[in-house]
């Protein structure tokens, strides 16, 4: 399917009678045809959408069904608004509007892989959760259509041969993007420790998969281990792109100690690259990275808050660091990508207790790249004129 946008969805869980179920990421961008990622209880499930062709003609009468009628061409439509994230639309309502179409029709064909087990430990209780498990939680992949124009329309198993076939054409398109032929030197880290996804136990998921996660190493029962790990399974997935080029770049700035001739670039440190040994391929064997934990709220929470906002004092500091990081990045010839007062993490235990400071430093995170509209213009992706655009409107938010 040739999509042209793609775009993680909400990370909020919905609760159906006793399933949980997850929209995790859309993809749209084709007038007819979109897809999307659902966590349903343990499983992933991809649904691929086809709504009915429109007739040959507008006035045809041998067509039961219209196009703007159907409900397949209503969730493409639900879906395409999704992804392009209209400010007038309410995130929350349209993810809902996109679930209460599929769950009722994918209900039976979902619960029908989701074997809903629980593994239990040596002593009887819930086993540790370790990264491994969330790297490799079982994938199936569904067709939402019709067999026939006046069939109403469910949600069928893809055929394996077509499995396959998306599965390699993505792997082949990914192969070609820039972001897989950038190579990672992973020397410039050789002093770093390498963690097996089995070393690392879950503490909190931020996003499905196992793609942003709180960890603790295996044995540790101390928070002060606590780092924050970004992996995928899948090199041909499409978070592998921001992934690689966020390893990419957090190498660099680790090889340069995070100093630079125009100062320091303020974002949490790199502590490490994770592996998985299941993989065959050693190009592939890396598959993800460990960095620094640091508690905080985003810039963009923050600037909500109706009570115990921050002063014009931290609202000065926070634009001052924010653009000498972002000077920073540029003098290595690196860019920061997308650029947002959500990528903005503002420290709490860095804070200065004695001058009874409610906040700490503001600190740059998610280097993957891409744009958030509204912030950056679509020909201003991954540049460093893109970034300046988005410090603008940082500096805007903050109101200095």
């Amino acid at each position: 399917m040739n999509n042209i946008d793609n775009r993680p969805a909400s990370e909020q869980d919905y609760e159906y009678g006793e399933d949980i179920l997850a929209l995790t990421e859309l993809n749209g961008g084709n007038e007819h045809n979109a897809d999307v990622m659902l966590l349903f209880n343990n499983v992933e499930i991809y649904v691929f959408v086809e709504a009915p062709l429109p007739p040959p003609t507008a006035d045809s009468p041998d067509s039961p069904v219209s196009l703007n009628d159907s409900v397949e061409q209503r969730l493409v439509d639900l879906i395409n608004r999704a992804t392009m994230g209209d400010p007038d639309d309410d995130d929350n309502e349209l993810t809902m509007a996109i679930l209460d179409i599929l769950q009722p029709a994918g209900e039976k064909a979902f619960r029908s892989v989701d074997p809903r087990k629980k593994a239990e430990g040596a002593d009887g209780g819930p086993e540790m959760m370790l990264l491994h498990h969330l790297l490799h939680v079982p994938r199936y992949f569904f067709y939402f259509k019709r067999d026939a124009p006046d069939d109403e329309p469910k949600v069928v198993p893809m055929p394996e041969e077509e499995v396959e076939k998306y599965l390699s054409d993505l792997a082949v398109g990914l192969m070609h993007s820039e972001a897989m032929n950038t190579p990672i030197s992973f020397a410039d880290c050789r002093e770093l420790p390498r963690y097996s996804t089995r070393d690392l136990h879950v503490v909190e998921e931020f996003a499905d998969s196992g793609y942003a996660t709180l960890m603790r190493p295996v044995g540790s029962t101390s928070s002060g281990d606590d780092m924050l790990c970004k992996a995928t399974s899948e090199p041909c997935a499409p978070k592998w792109t921001s992934l690689q080029r966020e390893m990419a770049i957090l190498s660099a700035l680790h090889k340069n100690e995070y100093e630079t001739p125009t100062g320091p670039v303020r974002t949490p440190r790199l502590m490490g690259l994770v592996v998985d040994t299941d993989l065959d391929d050693d190009t592939f064997n890396v598959v993800g990275f460990v960095r620094q934990w640091l508690p905080g709220e985003s810039l963009d929470y923050v600037l909500r808050r109706a009570s115990d906002g921050p002063s014009a004092d931290d609202k000065r500091r926070w634009s001052a660091q924010i653009r000498q990081s972002v000077d920073a990045l540029h003098s290595l010839g690196l860019v920061w990508g997308d650029g947002k007062t959500g990528n903005v993490v503002v420290g709490m235990e860095d804070k200065d207790d004695d001058n009874g400071d409610l906040f700490g430093d503001a600190w740059l995170i998610d280097f993957g790249g891409g744009l958030t509209q509204g912030w950056i213009d679509q020909d201003k992706e991954n540049t460093a004129e893109g970034d300046r655009q988005a410090v603008k409107k940082i500096l805007e938010a903050l109101r200095v």
